[in-house]
């Protein structure tokens, strides 16, 4: 049975016809020049037009929920803007100096106000009326022109004749004055000036961040004030503050007011697990390794997915002799660090260390082949040599490693530490000279400061074995060894009394008389002196 269909053309004009109450539509003909380019010029005309609403809204937003600091042009003296200190350049100078000293204050804290880097915005910035063009200063402006408060830092300078002071305000806090001298020139004085500035906005902004700061710095005496008026005025961060105050102590060498401290962190939030884990750090150093264990395991429940937490846990577990229950935390470990070979060389050196050593191997191997990138391979091989006692692989491993990063920890300490051994003495300075401390990483500082000075004095400089001894020993002065180095100095120098005055010093900060090398120079010109044997007799005790 044949059903007839109705025909349509695209090909005939269109048309609108009345028929019996009906419209009937025929589409025109697409082929038609005039036909397509309309249709592409009005949906242009809508997408430009819907991506003008959307501007329009994200700048609406800007303008309603931005709540960062804007810095804006400082007021300068005119001398020193005839010198090149404008007011936008000196802006510019004070978010630079904001930015350096976060960043040197790195912590795992949240930060309160955001800065750049990832996918963060920039939540101090330099805005300044008809200086450059972009969403945020647009939102700025009208903000300002609809009278909305904006968060503002300003800042005005002016210039005696010993001396700048910058007045700093910051909208929600009150305005401070800071000085600087002139001693030292225009420009220092100004870079001073705005690096203080900077710790200033950080105080207002994240006092905690400040603090590790001022701690990173040795101002113990400043972060502590910090943290007192962070603890009154913060309350809901005392916790934060008191973990600040226990890193303050544990830098200075007082590991039992620091571990008070993180008790207090701990009291004040129990399920924070950084205090957890630095007090069974701090236990470690005690020698108290069944209360640390237990501190460790809590730090673990309260935070299982911190690979490094599990790698602490596994080597508090090992040392315990648990050595099944070390593995497991090992395994969590290895499991969150994928594709990151480095952490499976805690793994190895925890089997080595029990005896071990296939276990130790299997886990190395496994780590040079499965390394993502050259500075894991080489680092895992070199640990690889290191087992199977290939020492010539090892270094030639080392050195690959610092051929791509001069300052990794390990590779740094063990290269000097194994070219002073071959009495590769140039070699050692080589090394320590150009080494570039990290930040948080003082005591591989202070041992490579340490082995430059001895080998210095091994190759008869001793004036500069003395600028690394005095340096290695301020870089921690809580830690004996150095001083031990600096004692040596002395005596090539031929200053005896700094000689046995130093020497004291490192006995009475727990320096073994049993490691004094008595047979060797420069001890072996004083061997025979009574007030040396004295010396030692006095500190053989307990050590």
């Amino acid at each position: 049975m044949n059903i007839p269909t109705k025909r349509f053309s695209i090909l005939k004009p269109a048309r609108k016809v009345a028929a019996a109450g009906r419209y009937v539509w025929r589409m025109a003909d697409i082929r038609k020049p005039e036909s397509w380019l309309s249709t592409l010029v009005n949906l242009l005309l809508r997408v430009g037009t819907l991506l003008l609403m959307v501007a329009v809204v994200l700048l609406l937003w800007r303008i309603f929920k931005d709540d960062g600091y804007s810095i804006e042009a400082i007021a300068m003296p005119e001398t020193l803007q005839k010198d090149g200190f404008s007011g936008v350049v000196v802006a510019a100078m004070l978010q630079d100096a904001y930015l350096q000293v976060k960043s040197e204050a790195s912590t795992v804290k949240t930060d309160s106000v955001r800065t750049s880097g990832g996918d963060e915005q920039v939540e101090l910035h330099v805005a300044v009326m008809g200086f450059g063009v972009s969403l945020r200063s647009i939102a700025f402006q009208l903000r300002e022109l609809i009278g909305r408060r904006s968060n503002l830092v300003r800042g005005a300078v002016t210039m005696a004749d010993s001396s700048l002071a910058m007045t700093l305000r910051m909208t929600g806090y009150k305005h401070v004055v800071i000085e600087e001298s002139l001693r030292d020139g225009e420009r220092t004085a100004v870079q001073r000036l705005m690096r203080r500035a900077g710790e200033q906005i950080l105080d207002n902004t994240d006092p905690h961040r400040l603090a590790i700061y001022l701690n990173r710095k040795k101002r113990f005496d400043e972060s502590v004030k910090v943290l007192r008026r962070m603890i009154v005025e913060r309350p809901s961060e005392r916790h934060w503050a008191f973990l600040a105050w226990g890193d303050n102590y544990e830098d200075q060498g007082r590991v039992d007011e620091a571990m008070e401290k993180f008790q207090a962190s701990i009291d004040s939030k129990p399920d924070f697990a950084l205090p957890w884990m630095r007090l069974a750090w701090a236990l470690d150093r005690k020698n108290r390794p069944e209360e640390a264990l237990e501190k460790y395991k809590q730090a673990v429940l309260l935070k299982p997915d911190e690979p490094s937490y599990w790698s602490s846990y596994g080597r508090a577990l090992a040392r315990a002799g648990q050595h099944e229950a070390s593995d497991q935390a090992y395994s969590k470990m290895a499991a969150l660090t994928v594709g990151q070979s480095g952490w499976l060389i805690n793994w190895a050196e925890g089997k080595a260390n029990r005896g071990d050593i296939e276990g130790a191997r299997k886990i190395l191997h496994g780590a040079v082949q499965g390394a993502k990138t050259d500075i894991e391979r080489h680092l895992s091989d070199a640990f690889l040599a290191l087992l199977e006692q290939d020492t010539a692989r090892c270094y030639r491993s080392l050195m690959q490693v610092m051929e791509l990063d001069p300052n990794q920890p390990f590779a740094v300490g063990f290269a000097i530490n194994t070219n002073f051994k071959m009495k590769k003495y140039a070699e050692v300075i080589r090394l320590g000279t150009r080494f570039e401390p990290q930040i948080g990483n003082d005591e591989l500082h202070q041992n490579v400061l340490n082995y430059t000075a001895m080998g210095y004095n091994a190759t008869g400089q001793h004036q500069l074995a003395l600028i690394m001894a005095q340096r290695s020993v301020e870089t921690i002065p809580t830690i004996s060894y150095p001083y031990t180095t600096l004692a040596e100095t002395y005596a090539f120098m031929g200053q005896t009394e700094a000689f046995y005055t130093t020497l004291e010093t490192a006995l009475q900060k727990g320096f073994s008389v049993r490691s004094v090398p008595v047979e060797e120079e420069p001890y072996r010109r004083f061997a025979q002196r009574k007030r040396f044997k004295d010396l030692l007799v006095r500190y053989a005790g307990g050590n």
